[in-house]
C-alpha cells in the first residue's frame, strides 16, 4: 500500500500535526506501508519521499497533489485536517471532492485533529460550516483524534439529514509525542545541575509550545504565591518555543514575559525554558522534573500530546478539569484535577505533591498503566485497518 499524507506541517517545521505525521509513518513502515509526504515549502526537508513544495494552500496545489498521487501510484491520501496549518483557506476543504472526480482516484481518508472551519471570506457563516462538512462528506474514512470531536461531527451529520454525509468515523486516539529515554539517578542529578536547578528545589515542569489555551500566566502566578510561602520551587519549560503554525502564539509569549517581571519572578533562575529541542533530548529534561503542571484554559482532553507525554513518562501531573467529560482520563487514578484559571488551586495542588511522596508514586504508576493504551503500534495498526475500509469503499 502506498499512502501519501496530506499535511500543512512536518518536521523539521514544529508542531503538533508535524510530530504525529512522523511517529504514525514510521509505525506504518513496519506495516508494509509505503508514504510520502505533500508539505509547506517552509519544511525544507531533505527527506526523499518528503514534498515540500506548496507555496500557498490555496486552490492551485490541487493540481500538485495530483502530479504526485498520479507518479507516484498512491493508492490512499490521508489528509491530516487543522485548518490553522493550512493559512485558514478553504481549498483543503475541497480537495476530496475534487479527486473524487479524478480516475483513477486513490482512497480518501481524513484526520481531523480539530473541527475547526476555515475562513472562506468576512462574514461566511454557514458556508464556514458547509467547507468543513464538504471535507467529511467527500472523504471514504474518518479519524477523529477526541471521542468528544467523534460524537460532535455525528450529531452535525445528523442534524444535516443529509444521509451522504454518513461516511465512517473512526477514534484513534494521540500518542505521546515524545519516546520515553530512560536515565538512572546520577544521569538525572547531573542534568538538574547542567540545568541550573537548585538542589533542593521542587522542580516543575511544563512540556509544549506556548499559547493563550495552556495556561502559563496561571502557573506563574500559581509559582508566585508557593515562593510566598517560602517553598523553594523552580519552574522548567520544556520545549517552550510558539510553534510554526500559529503567529498569535508569539504575541501571547511577549506578554507572558511582562507577566514574569510584574509577579516579580527571575527568568534566570525561577523560570527556565530549554527552548524546542529534539525528542530525546526533551524526554531526559522531562525526566529531571518532580512533577508537570499543564493547567489548560480549555480544560484537560486527550488531543493534548503533552499531556499524553508527561503521563508516558510516569510523571505526576496536575492539570485542568476537562472541559466535557473523558471519563477513562478521570477515573485512571492518573491526575491531579484542578479548576482552569485558579492559580490558588493549582498551587495548593503543587505543595500536596511536595509534602505526599506516597501520592506522587501512585499518580506515577497510574500514569504508565493509562498511556498503554497508546502505543504508536496501536495507532498504526487501527489506522491499516480504516485504510483498508476506505479503499474497500471509494
Amino acid at each position: 500500500m502506498r499512502v501519501l499524507f496530506i499535511t500543512g506541517e512536518y518536521p523539521p517545521l514544529q508542531g503538533g500535526i508535524a510530530d504525529y505525521t512522523a511517529l504514525l509513518r514510521s509505525e506504518l513502515r513496519a506495516l508494509d506501508v509505503t508514504s510520502e509526504v505533500l508539505t509547506d515549502a517552509a519544511c525544507a526537508s531533505t527527506e526523499p519521499t518528503v514534498h515540500p513544495v506548496v507555496g500557498t494552500w490555496g486552490f492551485p496545489f490541487w493540481g500538485v497533489a495530483r502530479q504526485i498521487i498520479s507518479e507516484r501510484r498512491i493508492d490512499v491520501v490521508h489528509i491530516q485536517y487543522q485548518t490553522a496549518a493550512y493559512d485558514l483557506k478553504p481549498a483543503i476543504n475541497l480537495l476530496p471532492w475534487y479527486l473524487q472526480r479524478r480516475s483513477p482516484r486513490p482512497a480518501i481518508v481524513t484526520t481531523f485533529h480539530d473541527l475547526s472551519e476555515p475562513y472562506v471570506f468576512p462574514k461566511a457563516g454557514p458556508v464556514r460550516r458547509w467547507a468543513t462538512h464538504m471535507l467529511g462528506r467527500h472523504s471514504d474514512a474518518l479519524i477523529f483524534t477526541t471521542q468528544e470531536d467523534r460524537e460532535q461531527w455525528d450529531t452535525a451529520v445528523k442534524a444535516t439529514g443529509t444521509s451522504k454525509q454518513g461516511n465512517p468515523t473512526h477514534h484513534i486516539g494521540l500518542g505521546s509525542a515524545v519516546p520515553v529515554i530512560p536515565i538512572s539517578a546520577e544521569e538525572r542529578g547531573a542534568l538538574r545541575s547542567e540545568c541550573g536547578v537548585a538542589p533542593d528545589a521542587f522542580l516543575i515542569g511544563f512540556f509544549g509550545f506556548v499559547n493563550a489555551t495552556k495556561g502559563l500566566d496561571t502557573l506563574f502566578a500559581a509559582v508566585r504565591l508557593l515562593r510566598d510561602q517560602d517553598m523553594l520551587v523552580q519552574v522548567l519549560i520544556v520545549g517552550g518555543s510558539v510553534g510554526d503554525s500559529d503567529p498569535s502564539n508569539a504575541v501571547y509569549k511577549e506578554r507572558l514575559e511582562r507577566l514574569i517581571r510584574r509577579l516579580d519572578l527571575d527568568m534566570g533562575d525561577i523560570l527556565l525554558s530549554t527552548g524546542y529541542v529534539e525528542a530525546a533530548e526533551a524526554s531526559r529534561a522531562l525526566a529531571t522534573c518532580d512533577v508537570v503542571a499543564l493547567p489548560f484554559t480549555d480544560g484537560a482532553s486527550l488531543r493534548r500530546t503533552s499531556l499524553l507525554t508527561a503521563l508516558d513518562h510516569g510523571l505526576p501531573v496536575v492539570t485542568t478539569v476537562p472541559k466535557q467529560p473523558i471519563p477513562e482520563l478521570q477515573e485512571s487514578g492518573a491526575l491531579l484535577l484542578v479548576p482552569p484559571d485558579d492559580p490558588q488551586a493549582l498551587s495548593d495542588a503543587l505543595r500536596r505533591l511536595n509534602e505526599d511522596r506516597t501520592l506522587c508514586e501512585t499518580l506515577s504508576t497510574a500514569a504508565r498503566q493509562f498511556t498503554r493504551r497508546f502505543s504508536w503500534s496501536r495507532i498504526a495498526e487501527h489506522t491499516l485497518a480504516v485504510y483498508n475500509e476506505a479503499s474497500r469503499r471509494k
